[in-house]
């Protein structure tokens, strides 16, 4: 049940039979109106006014009931038609070559090629009880009865019947403008319009009897004498607007006033300006020289048709008397140039273009903006594997038009190109459906419109997406998008683990780098400190050394000058002594100059082998400490205890001078400070180093004591010429408890 009082029955041998209970008519859509086959088992309405069938040559759908359908029959599938006249037995058509006529009935079409018309046939006129025809290379025919009749060998392009004079009919010829006159029933040639030389291929006459006829020139036939004068023929230039870019004129009168339809929209002709300009009668649209206007004509419903160069359509007046343009109904017309437009009385538009004949019903009511949908039909991952093939469900297993949460299917990194296939459920001239897309997460806006139903994507990044689709069908309808959701993982470089690998690895390497500018700024600082140090050893040692070469002096200055100088005076004390005694003059006093002189010479003996011990360089250091700690031994105030342990060997000069002083410095503290009685000296030779330890049983010190008062000179020097030999100096004392020191230098 079609829901209009109409029943669709699908046969099984004549195809679909539609059956209109109105008037108990019939309709029958078989092969012969474009079906696969006449066997048909199902039929179902569908939307937008179509009939679904199933044959054994699958599924069809029938446009029932259609507005706009394309005339097609066995005997002519394409044709150029140029021009139409309806009349009692059909529809007259004339194409490129020839005329025919088509009669339409339940019971299916029927086209016939008219005898007589072997030409291009561009005019067909009603006149009277006869149908006009200009044949471009034959002349103008006259039909009747069936039979075409020659009336001029004129070739004529177009035909016009005049309205001020009905008997004098006007042809539009390849080169010029002629007439032609019925007088009773016998047609007569007229004469040529004098002064017109262009090509004509139409033809209209203002309410003033002006004739205008046009092709790519245009010229005006006036009759200000009356008809029987000569007329005055004006033909327009570039100078009056009339400009080579508009293409064809096309002239036609509504309400009294001319209109040319050209390639740039409408015009017409101010009279007072003599000027060809742009007329806004019917809006803007064509009036902006941004649309055609051609084969204009008004239907018996007072709606204008007309051609804008690529879509026909149709102008309407809405309720404040303005021309509204609607070409919805036609846009399923393939895009081809059209040639006439005829409005029939029946209400019918009969549209020719050039392959085929069209037929527009607008009695026939059809909502053009029924909402459809846009679907995604299969989504396939790395042109292989396909994830959807274009329906959800819910929890339930029932079908959902919305993608439920575990369809959002996540997808590793390796899967990351994506190829989406869409359609739409408007099936009114499907291929013309444009689809815009949009990958939300990659792209920031809808994609332009495009015919392909298809999409791919490849490396995606790692992400969450959305691919939208849309569609847009002939009629500028747009359908309920649809989208699909996925997630792509990062790859495992770009993980949250991976970025912590990426985080403490460079933290490692940052530390890396601290340390080494740390250890590079320390090692730095420690060849500076080294270097210091070996400026300070370098000027201690030249301070020892200048120390010993003091020594070395005045022991040498003591030994061979001073020694010398007091034995010599000794000596010659001693001789006048001895001649006072031989003279009788001895006395107690010179004697006593004489030992005086001798303990001085002692003293400077010692002294001179203190500040340069002859035993270090004749016996080496154990037999030189040795000798030392006996000459300290020698007085009442100090017992000194001595041990050598170990092998003794002579080592290193320097290294023997520097365990002599410190010796000696120790010695002398302990004399001087300690107020010890008794001090035990140990020498140990090592394999590999020599030392030596003394400690007494003084009265102790504290050291910061010491260093406080500034008396521990003493130590510092001690421990800078230890240093100078790699040597270790350490020390221990408590008070009351006497003091132990030790010296350790590597050999």
């Amino acid at each position: 049940d079609l829901g209009n009082g109409e029943i669709a029955l699908a046969t099984e041998s004549t195809g679909l039979v539609v059956y209109k209970m109105a008037d108990n008519s019939v309709c029958k859509i078989d092969e012969k109106r474009g079906l696969y086959s006449n066997s048909l088992s199902v039929a179902n309405h569908g939307t937008e006014g179509g009939i679904w069938v199933s044959s054994d040559h699958g599924i069809s759908r029938i446009a029932y009931p259609t507005a706009l359908k394309r005339v097609v029959t066995d005997e002519r599938r394409n044709f150029t038609a140029l021009s139409i006249a309806q009349i009692e037995q059909g529809l007259l058509v004339g194409s490129v070559d020839g005329c025919w006529l088509y009669r339409f009935g339940a019971d299916g079409d029927h086209v016939e090629r008219l005898e007589g018309s072997i030409d291009v046939v561009r005019s067909l006129v009603p006149y009277k009880d006869w149908v006009l025809a200009g044949l471009t290379g034959l002349g103008v025919f006259g039909w009747r009865e069936r039979i075409f009749h020659q009336i001029t060998s004129k070739a004529a392009n177009t035909i016009l019947i005049s309205k001020s004079r009905p008997t004098v009919i006007y042809l539009g010829l390849e080169a010029g403008l002629s007439t032609l006159m019925m007088k009773g029933e016998k047609w007569e040639e007229g004469p040529m319009i004098p002064g017109i030389s262009h090509r004509i291929y139409d033809l209209a006459e203002t309410p003033n009897g002006d004739i205008w006829a046009a092709f790519s020139e245009v010229s005006r036939v006036q009759y200000p004498n009356g008809y029987d004068a000569p007329p005055v023929v004006t033909t327009f230039d570039s100078t009056q607007g009339f400009a080579a870019d508009h293409g064809d004129y096309d002239l036609w009168v509504f309400e009294g006033k001319l209109y040319f339809g050209t390639s740039r929209g409408l015009f017409h002709f101010d009279e007072q300006r003599q000027q060809l300009v742009p007329d806004s009668t019917f809006g803007v649209r064509f009036a902006d020289q941004g649309n055609a206007a051609h084969y204009m004509t008004q239907d018996y419903q007072g709606n204008i048709w007309l051609y804008d160069g690529t879509h026909t359509g149709v102008l309407r007046q809405d309720a404040n008397c303005a021309w509204q343009w609607d070409d919805l109904p036609l846009r399923r017309m393939d895009d081809q140039v059209v040639w006439c437009i005829y409005p029939a009385p029946d209400s019918l538009i009969w549209i020719g273009t050039t392959s085929t004949l069209y037929c527009y019903d607008p009695r026939i009511p059809k909502d053009y903006r029924e909402p459809y949908r846009t679907l995604i039909d299969r989504v396939t991952v790395n042109d292989t594997d396909i994830v959807f093939y274009g329906h959800y469900a819910d929890t339930a297993g029932l079908f959902v038009d919305w993608q439920p949460e575990n369809y959002k299917l996540t997808f590793p990194y390796t899967q990351n190109g994506f190829a989406f296939s869409f359609a739409a459920t408007s099936y009114e001239d499907p291929e013309k459906l444009l689809f815009s897309y949009w990958l939300e997460g990659y792209e920031e806006t809808w994609s332009p419109w495009i015919k392909e139903s298809n999409k791919a994507y490849n490396n995606l990044p790692e992400g969450r997406y959305t691919f939208h689709v849309r569609s847009k069908n002939l009629y500028d309808t747009l359908g309920k998008a649809a989208a699909y959701s996925f997630t792509i993982l990062p790859p495992w470089q770009r993980t949250w683990w991976a970025y912590m690998i990426y985080a403490v690895a460079g933290i490692g390497i940052m530390v890396l780098i601290v340390r080494w500018q740390v250890g590079r700024a320390n090692r730095k600082q420690e060849a500076l400190r080294a270097q210091e140090r070996a400026q300070q050893r370098a000027m201690l040692q030249a301070t020892v050394d200048a120390q010993e070469n003091e020594r070395t002096r005045i022991a040498k200055d003591l030994h061979d000058d001073i020694q010398v100088t007091l034995s010599t005076a000794k000596l010659k004390l001693g001789m006048l002594n001895r001649s006072m005694k031989k003279q009788g003059l001895a006395s107690d006093e010179t004697a006593e100059s004489v030992d005086l002189i001798q303990d001085a010479i002692q003293s400077v003996r010692e002294i001179s082998q203190d500040l340069l011990p002859a035993a270090l360089d004749r016996l080496g250091l154990a037999q030189a400490l040795k000798e030392l700690c006996e000459k300290v031994d020698s007085g009442e105030r100090l017992q000194v205890t001595f041990s050598c342990g170990g092998t003794e060997r002579r080592i290193a000069k320097d290294i023997e001078l520097t365990i002599y002083r410190v010796a000696q410095e120790l010695f002398a503290n302990a004399l001087k400070h300690a107020e010890a009685d008794r001090v035990q000296v140990a020498l140990t030779f090592g394999a590999d180093g020599i030392t030596l330890e003394m400690e007494d049983n003084g009265k102790g010190f504290e050291l910061a004591a010491v260093a406080s008062a500034g008396k521990g000179l003493g130590f510092k020097n001690m421990q800078s010429r230890i240093s100078l030999v790699s040597g270790k100096f350490t020390y221990a004392s408590v008070l009351g408890q006497g003091c132990r020191f030790r010296v350790d230098v590597p050999v």
